[in-house]
């Protein structure tokens, strides 16, 4: 048995994936969603949500934040 939690697990992968990688998911959601790029990312993070996907919520909230800054921004 391990001391370690799931959530540290999905922490650990979450941050394995490059900052680059976060601002570009998000420069794409901007370019197709345009205005609605945040209500689409909050979608893609309802759904990983919905499937307990935790490396996946983690990645979705990067990339929501990366969202939002882009669009402060403009």
């Amino acid at each position: 048995m391990s001391n370690i939690s799931p959530i540290g697990g999905a922490l650990h992968v979450a941050s394995v994936v490059p900052d680059a990688w976060v601002h570009k998911a998000a420069d794409k959601l901007i370019e197709k969603y345009g205005a609605d790029a945040m209500t689409q990312a909050a979608r893609l993070l309802s759904i990983a949500v919905t499937r307990r996907e935790q490396d996946r919520i983690l990645i979705m909230l990067r990339v929501q934040f990366a969202v939002a800054l882009q669009a402060s921004a403009d």
